[in-house]
């Protein structure tokens, strides 16, 4: 990245930040962000959950502007099963006048992700106090409406954050070895036959504590 990008990139979250201070949203802020995302307010799970607000300026796409929450391994798919059963509640109390989700598991990805995206160019500066309030408004809103969940979801039993909980595969001696391997395989056959996210999670939690090979249980 240029060093041109990165200044740009400091100057815009530093609006922002600047933005939201002067208006009284009290979500924690961190150092302006060098790079396109930009971090806003709690994070879970020692930073393996966060909420960020983002730009997307591709030499030959639609330029965009998106708040994020993103989850990182071990647990991101889990925790994404686990929120995807509230996905009409959260959509429903974000609101998404002028923008477009996109919940993306991403199978072979260490990361998880939630996006409400809009397109916006990011470098018009005759719009920016129109996007730094779009910005706060969803940021606002995201972290009312999955901050709840979250919370819930890592004080549940089989989503706890001490380590037995947290490594099911490793640790819990009934799983079968082979069970971590086909996590993802369980959880993209019940995307793509449509399953209610509270399946998914249900049958992860089956693969965690059965002896059974999971290709069985795959083949369900």
């Amino acid at each position: 990245m240029s060093r041109e990008t990165e200044d740009f990139y400091t100057r815009y979250w530093a609006g922002l930040i600047a933005y939201m201070r002067a208006r009284g949203i009290a979500l924690e802020q961190r150092s302006h962000s060098k790079e396109a995302r930009q971090i806003i307010g709690t994070t879970w799970a020692s930073g393996k959950i966060r909420i960020a607000a983002g730009l997307h300026r591709p030499a030959r796409e639609a330029h965009s502007i998106h708040v994020d929450v993103t989850m990182d391994m071990p647990m991101a798919k889990r925790w994404f099963a686990y929120l995807q059963q509230y996905e009409p509640t959260i959509k429903r109390e974000v609101g998404m006048k002028d923008g477009r989700w996109e919940w993306n598991l991403r199978i072979e990805q260490s990361e998880s992700h939630i996006i409400l995206r809009r397109l916006a160019h990011p470098d018009d500066e005759r719009s920016r106090l129109e996007k730094y309030e779009w910005f706060a408004e969803k940021l606002v809103a995201f972290h009312d409406a999955f901050r709840p969940r979250i919370d819930e979801m890592l004080t549940r039993g089989e989503l706890g954050s001490n380590s037995a909980r947290l490594y099911p595969f490793k640790q819990r001696s009934k799983a079968h070895p082979s069970s971590v391997l086909t996590m993802h395989g369980l959880l993209l056959r019940c995307r793509l036959q449509n399953v209610t996210c509270a399946n998914p999670l249900r049958a992860i939690n089956a693969v965690a504590h059965s002896p059974m090979h999971p290709r069985k249980l795959l083949a369900a």
